[in-house]
């Protein structure tokens, strides 16, 4: 049977990104993007956030840093990869979760929607393979 493994975030950054580079030069970011909900407590309704890590590389890190700020609003179009270690401390197995952003929306900030229309930008993910990425974070698999 297929399976499939789609994330679409869309929520306002929480930090500036910051470009970094590997060792073999590829362009690698990673973006705190903020997502919010309402939950109802009792009587009351309460607004509540989701922080979520993105992983954005190639050209597309280089033009997230470029044109992205904290409190921009963005669409994350990605898949979820499981990054997985042994604590040097604890020599216990570890793991955590992260979204690879495969597509990347810049939108228009809410307070500017009803200024002037805009037009949404995609950048899509560029010179990287998924091939490529498994060998820089050395996922073992």
């Amino acid at each position: 049977m297929p399976s499939v493994n789609k994330v679409l975030l869309s929520g306002n950054l929480g930090a500036n990104p910051e470009l970094k580079v590997t060792p073999k030069g590829t362009f690698v970011t990673e973006l705190s993007i903020a997502t919010n909900h309402r939950v109802k407590e009792g009587e009351a309704w309460v607004d509540r956030t989701d922080w979520h890590r993105v992983d954005v590389w190639g050209k597309t890190a280089e033009l997230a840093t470029k044109y992205l700020q904290k409190g921009s609003a963005i669409l994350i179009e990605g898949a979820l990869r499981t990054d997985t270690w042994v604590d040097a401390e604890t020599d216990k197995k570890r793991s955590k979760v992260r979204i690879f952003c495969e597509r990347l929306h810049f939108l228009p900030r809410t307070r500017d929607v009803g200024t002037a229309p805009a037009a949404t930008t995609i950048v899509p993910l560029a010179e990287v393979t998924p091939v490529e990425v498994a060998e820089e974070v050395d996922i073992p698999f």
